[in-house]
């Protein structure tokens, strides 16, 4: 497509369109030529699954609405031919001389074509899109060819600190062993037990697998363990050394005011002043180190008059001809004081970066072990390339491939995934190809996972070196960018198509306001909320919304208050006034489907689903939506402990009591004779026995001898859980989850329950979009998404670092300022420390101060996300506070934002706490939040048991221990089973495949199988008896003089004048085995055999004894 900026950066606010802009964009891409196949060359990003099935989505359904009009509803036939009216106006504007119906039949050509090859069709997640990539040079990115993708950090994380751990005390871990004991000792002396220790490295081991820290936490790779602890104790000296250098100087700047027989009253401040300043570091040089000069101080001295009025004229001079000295010795002290408050800072997590690199070489092993890659692989595998090759040789098929590249969501793009992408931007444009990029960094809200705001605000204003900055040092960078200087061009989307006219207004007038009162020192916030980053409110705008700002008292008001009530008055009266809101919404016409809650911690969201369900409110929440939270999957996972776990009381109590509650309705009868025994009784027996009483009939021997997934099949269908209301999600979820196990990991019990045990505080559904309840979410995961009535509960969070968070930090030395003598000596290159306002007196004040704005505009985003999700209605629930007496300005939270705004404009009355800034107008009769998908219900579900049809019941009791269903003496059965099939030691291989195809071992236990079946034949006494050369007697009953039946032994060979009998064993040999081949010996000799050998060989730890006859 011919342009003269082939390249653009669409700058989106909320709601104005820009899924639809993403789509209009590739249909024109893809119909701009009559090649049916077009659609090939273009490529779609999008950073959710739910964002790139939506995209999906709206393509095929626009590609199928050109061609066939009548496949659509009415109302979507005029919105899809506005569609097709706009591409046609757009592509005669840029020279293409196409009609309607031409667009309608390469439409129709394009949408046949996406069916029939639809893998081609390239709209994906990134992470879906750098996994393929990915998967093809797994040999060049060094990652192991057939790998898994791991998503599960915490797993990964705990199994490494777990090793970690129990390396400590082995000889050659001294120096690992001593660095982890410090660290329990240092926590145990903060009052924190060494039980947290695991979590503690685990939650710090996370930032292995974080973009955002790659490059500093790279830093740290090459330093050994001794390097730490040589530096620990040099800084530790240093400490010291300049606690007495501090007061050293306090003490010569007193001399200096001795001399001129000045005192404390000669100076401004008394003893509070420059005087008092210096000798409180004398008087405690330790405990003032660290001591922070008050505003009151600093503005004392940096003023021209150091003396006080009253004083004497003489002693005025005086007074002002030392005050430049004093401010030396001041401005030393307060330099040394900061590289102590750095070195302080650091020697806080100093024990956890110590063994970053330790905690980093075991998880590569059970990487390596496991044969897995976690998902934040990728890019560092990809960017390596990227920075080095000017054509890296992962895209050269690509760049040939994709003409057109499409990215969405830019604003949450890492530094890593832009730098990987802009080789294909590059290409593209460099080839004169149309490619585009989506984003809104006033909604840049996930700065923690990695996401760079700046990165669209540098884009769009062409500020390409502070780009290139973003990363290490790259000459390729820069050349990029260079190519992308002249076809780049910045457009913004700016119409709010989604609220009402009145939200809209409220929220450009609150954020202007808010840039304006804070951006003189934020370039960021100044960048972010520009001049034009106001709203536009449509031509034919939808009036009638509501806004208001409830401030929630925290002190109590009511007299009957619970424990609960008096420990935290806030959040209770949070909660009265949030159901107060919701009835009012009701009232005003809306459902609970309409309404959203929206909270910024998730600890929050769990408390208010909780107390509104307590008031009988149907709630979709995180929570509700786990897998663990359904009574149908509780009652499954209930029936799976007391199968795996028989004897355990509680386990048959639970799943009694949810059986009554849940499937009859009734509470058991606790007291009774019948429970008693069902709950203490030695077997299972009265357990079962008692549902069948009740006409759910389990049986116990095929439940044991069944795989998890036909198991959970069976329960299912026996307690008919499909008919219960809201269960079929929650149930065909769970069984997903059992069957993936299943295949990938084990089909026993025993293994998942462990398996559940760890996820199920993560397995969850996806959000029904059918069910009458209020939406709680986090403000995180609404966006992108819009509700008639929004409801922001707890809108007080602060706009300042959280000093429990850690700050990457640069100790490079261009990044001190000003530099520091020690840290240039040190063999550590970057660090974590805690965010804290001192970091502001000491050299890394740049990097605390640019960390401080990111995340007062990354709060201030948040805010602005949960406020752009309303389309009806808009209430904020913020804490009240003596706003007017207000004194640390620096800690800015929401509440003090909102009063900002209402005393702005006059409106502030202590006493109110309510303030409606426009009256809402009742749920217009023609809205509606359903969409026009046809839904259908699931009315049953159909159960058949694989037994009725498979059985492997002549072979059950002899591979199965349907006794103990433990996995080791499973496998040993096998093993038994499979050296009495196995002819010669040459037929193994055979014997195996058999074995798979018969179901008797999956794929999962194949290679382990097979070495433990080596591993027992190549024995020395065993071996001869699988060689060719020896022949097999069929193994028969003998039967005695006596009448007595003997049993055969399970390998009877003769071996020229030998004969050999074995039997095979899953346990330890009893006197009854031994006993059972003597006999048999002794009959085979009385058959006339002279030479007779016995051989009991046990399976489960491959030991092998002949038995003397």
């Amino acid at each position: 497509m011919p342009s003269s900026h082939p390249f653009k950066i669409y700058s989106s606010s909320a709601g104005s369109g820009k899924t639809y802009t993403l789509t209009k964009e590739y249909l024109k891409l893809a119909l701009q030529q009559d090649n049916p196949t077009y659609y090939k060359q273009i490529l779609a990003i999008t950073f959710t699954n739910d964002a790139a099935n939506e995209m999906k989505e709206r393509i095929l359904s626009a590609l199928k609405g050109f061609s066939d009009e009548n496949s659509l509803s009415e109302s979507r036939q005029a919105s899809n031919q506005v569609l097709l009216q706009t591409i046609v106006e757009e592509l005669r504007a840029e020279g293409e001389h196409v009609t309607a119906t031409e667009i309608r039949r390469r439409a129709g050509r394009t949408f046949r074509s996406i069916l029939h090859d639809y893998s081609d069709f390239a709209v994906s997640t990134i992470d879906s899109f750098v996994n393929r990539l990915v998967s093809a040079f797994t040999e060049e990115l060094n990652i192991p060819f057939n790998y898994e993708v791991d998503l599960d950090a915490a797993d990964l994380l705990n199994n490494a600190i777990d090793r970690l751990l129990n390396r400590i005390g082995e000889a050659e871990e001294a120096v690992l062993s001593e660095m982890l004991e410090g660290y329990a000792m240092e926590k145990a002396d903060e009052g924190k037990s060494w039980n947290y220790l695991p979590d503690d490295l685990a939650g710090f081991g996370m930032h292995l697998l974080n973009e955002k820290v790659f490059e500093a936490v790279g830093k740290l790779q090459q330093v050994t363990l001794q390097d730490f602890r040589d530096f620990r104790s040099k800084i530790r000296e240093y400490l010291q050394l300049l606690q007495g250098q501090v007061a050293s100087l306090a003490d010569e700047a007193l001399q200096l005011i001795a001399e001129n027989g000045l005192d404390s009253k000669c100076f401004v401040g008394g003893s509070n002043g420059i005087h008092g300043y210096f000798s409180k570091i004398v008087e405690d040089p330790e405990g003032r180190i660290i001591w922070a000069p008050t505003e009151a101080f600093i503005r004392g001295i940096e003023g021209s008059e150091w003396a006080p009025k009253a004083v004497k004229e003489a002693q005025r001079t005086k007074v002002n001809a030392i005050a430049p000295g004093l401010l030396e010795y001041y401005e030393a002290i307060e330099r040394l004081k900061g590289e102590f408050i750095l070195l302080e800072a650091i020697l806080r997590h100093f024990y956890k970066l110590s063994v970053i690199h330790e905690i980093n070489t075991e998880l590569e092993a059970i990487k390596s072990e496991k044969n897995v890659v976690h998902i934040s692989d990728f890019n560092k595998a990809i960017i390596n390339i990227v920075l080095q090759e000017p054509v890296p040789f992962i895209y050269e098929r690509l760049g040939e491939r994709y003409n057109h590249i499409m990215i969405d969501e830019f604003q949450d793009t890492s530094v890593l995934q832009w730098n990987n992408l802009l080789p294909l931007i590059e290409n593209s444009v460099a080839k004169g190809h149309f490619s585009m990029i989506v984003g809104d960094a006033k909604q840049a809200i996930y700065g923690w996972r990695g996401g760079d705001m700046e990165q669209i605000v540098y884009l769009s204003q062409k500020r390409f070196a502070e780009l290139s900055k973003k990363h290490q040092q790259s000459d390729l960078l820069d050349y990029r960018y260079e190519t992308l200087e002249f076809s780049l061009k910045s457009e913004r989307l700016t119409t709010n198509y989604r609220s009402t006219a009145e939200i809209i207004e409220f929220n450009n007038n609150l954020f202007r306001l808010l840039s304006g009162l804070y951006n003189h020192d934020k370039r960021l916030l100044a960048d972010v909320y520009d001049a034009f980053f106001e709203q536009e409110i449509p031509p034919q705008p939808r009036t009638g919304g509501h806004i208001q700002v409830d401030f929630v008292s925290k002190e109590l008001l009511t007299l009957d208050a619970s424990p609960q009530e008096l420990a935290n008055p806030y959040k209770f009266n949070t909660f009265d006034a949030l159901l107060n809101i919701i009835y009012e919404a009701k009232a005003g016409g809306y459902s609970y489907q309409d309404m959203a809650i929206l909270n910024r911690s998730n600890v929050k969201g769990k408390e208010i689903a909780n107390f509104l369900q307590e008031q009988g409110i149907e709630v979709i929440s995180q929570e509700a939506l786990l897998l663990q939270s359904a009574r149908s999957v509780q009652l499954v996972m209930a029936l799976f402990k007391v199968i795996h776990e028989p004897e355990h009381t509680l386990h048959r109590y639970e799943a009694l009591h949810l059986f009554h509650t849940y499937i009859l309705g009734t509470l058991p009868d606790a007291t009774g004779e019948a429970v008693k025994e069902i709950l203490t009784g030695a077997t299972t027996e009265p357990f079962y026995a008692y549902f069948t009483e009740k006409g759910y009939t389990i049986d116990p021997l095929r439940i044991q001898q069944s795989g998890i997934y036909e198991l959970s099949e069976k329960v299912i269908q026996v307690f008919e859980l499909f008919s219960k209301p809201r269960q079929a999600a929650y149930l065909f979820r769970l069984l997903d989850v059992i069957l993936e196990f299943s295949i990938k990991q084990s089909n026993h019990l025993a293994d998942f329950m462990e398996y559940w045990e760890q996820k199920k505080e993560k397995l969850c559904i996806n959000t029904p979009k059918e069910w009458e309840a209020i939406t709680v979410s986090s403000i995180h995961k609404s966006k992108g998404l819009e509700y008639p009535v929004v409801i922001v509960p707890f809108a007080d969070w602060e706009f300042s670092p959280n000093k429990e968070d850690l700050l990457w930090v640069s100790l490079e030395k261009e990044n001190l300022h000003p530099a520091t003598y020690l840290l240039h000596e040190l063999p550590i290159r970057s660090a974590a420390i805690s965010p804290v306002k001192d970091l502001n007196r000491t050299p890394l004040r740049d990097q605390y101060s640019r960390e401080s704005e990111k995340v007062f505009v990354e709060s201030l985003n948040t805010l602005y996300v949960a406020l752009t999700r309303p389309t009806d209605r808009l209430y904020l629930l913020t804490k009240k506070d003596d706003f007017e007496k207000k004194s640390d300005t620096s800690r800015v939270n929401v509440s003090y934002l909102l009063y900002q705004y209402i005393a702005h404009f006059g409106e502030w009355e202590p006493e109110r706490n309510t303030y409606i800034f426009h009256q809402g107008l009742p749920k217009p009769g023609t809205k509606s939040t359903v969409t026009e998908n046809e839904t259908w219900t699931l009315r049953e579900t159909q159960y058949a048991d694989w037994q009725d049809k498979a059985r492997l019941s002549r072979k059950a009791a002899i591979i199965f221990d349907p006794l103990t269903l433990e996995k080791q003496r499973d496998i040993s059965q096998k093993l038994c089973y499979a050296l009495s099939r196995l002819t010669y030691a040459k037929d193994l291989d055979d014997l195996l495949l058999t074995f798979q195809a018969e179901g008797l071992v999956d794929i999962t236990e194949a290679v382990e199988f097979e070495r433990r079946l080596k591993a027992l034949l190549s024995h020395e006494w065993i071996q001869p008896c699988f060689s060719p050369e020896v022949r097999i007697m069929s193994a028969h009953n003998i039967i005695s003089a006596r009448a007595l039946s003997l049993p055969s032994p399970d390998r009877v060979v003769v071996n020229r004048q030998t004969i050999s009998i074995l039997n095979f064993l899953p346990g330890s040999p009893s006197d009854a085995d031994s006993k059972r081949l003597q006999r048999y010996s002794k009959f085979l000799k009385e058959m006339g055999y002279e030479t007779v050998e016995a051989i009991l060989v046990n399976v489960a730890d491959s030991s092998v004894q002949k038995i003397s006859v």
